[in-house]
């Protein structure tokens, strides 16, 4: 009995924890609201040509050895996460120098990946700042 009792309480400690809409931590925001502009897209565009197409094509499709950032692969990575696990990843890159580019750089190349996955543009900026891109979440599919 006392083993049961173990394994249940361990298990409840180890299940995802949710949180609730009110939460501060909760997405306030979806990439479907147009949270970048297409200028910043542009020059995330011409960032990722100059330091990422290496590994992941021009398109974000093609590249090699690096995972793509564009249609079916870019949504089973991301979807149901929120913009700031995609900035997480990417200021893993580049490989030789990892956020080596800065935070509004890679702002920049978020918005070009958002961009390339044909999620609208909007009138403000992608920010840089961790805790306003834990609010917006990523939905492959529009609500």
């Amino acid at each position: 009995m006392r083993s049961i009792l173990l394994w249940s309480a361990l298990a409840l400690a180890a299940a995802p924890q949710s949180s609730s809409p009110s939460s501060p931590a909760a997405p306030a925001a979806s990439v479907w609201d147009g949270v970048y502009t297409e200028a910043q897209a542009r020059r995330g565009e011409k960032l990722g040509a100059q330091h990422c197409a290496g590994c992941h094509g021009l398109d974000l499709n093609s590249g090699e050895p690096g995972p793509w950032l564009f249609g079916s692969d870019f949504a089973v990575r991301y979807d149901n996460h929120t913009v700031a696990d995609l900035m997480r990843r990417l200021n893993t890159m580049p490989p030789d120098d990892p956020g080596g580019l800065g935070a509004g750089a890679m702002a920049d190349f978020a918005a070009f990946v958002l961009w390339s996955n044909e999620f609208p543009t909007g009138a403000r900026e992608l920010p840089s700042d961790v805790a306003a891109l834990e609010r917006i979440r990523i939905t492959v599919k529009k609500p």
